[in-house]
Parts: C-alpha cells; structure tokens; sequence
C-alpha cells in the first residue's frame, strides 16, 4: 500500500470513521467489523458498522440529492 493509502486508512481506522454520508466520515454505531487487506489478507483492524438509523439517514439523504440533483 502507498504511503497516502496507509495514512487514510490509519485516519478511518483510528477515528472508527467507516460511515460515509452527506459529504461526511462518521463513526457507525452498529456491531464491528474485521477489515482484511484484499492484497494478503492480513488483519487492517476494524470498524463500527452503520446501524439501522444510520443506513435510513444515509438513503434519506440520497434520494433528496438524487431529487434535487445534486
């Protein structure tokens, strides 16, 4: 992994900022998850999934900026 990449993913994981919505990084609120490097497998760390509240806001705002066309 390049250096920027591990720099992001050392920001993502140390603030457990997996949730992405409305233009933001948020920490989930729902059960962890293990995260594996796609290259070796070997363990990333982990994150907090998106809960129930969390994935509603999330496709809320979606369909608004889909409707205004943002």
């Amino acid at each position: 992994m390049s250096e920027q990449g591990e720099v992001a993913v050392t920001r993502i994981l140390e603030g457990n900022l997996g949730v992405h919505m409305n233009g933001r990084s948020l920490p989930g609120e729902g059960p962890r998850l293990d995260l594996l490097s796609p290259m070796t497998g070997t363990p990333l760390g982990s994150l907090s999934e998106a809960s129930t509240d969390q994935l509603d806001a999330a496709v809320g705002h979606a369909w608004q900026a889909f409707a205004s066309g943002d």
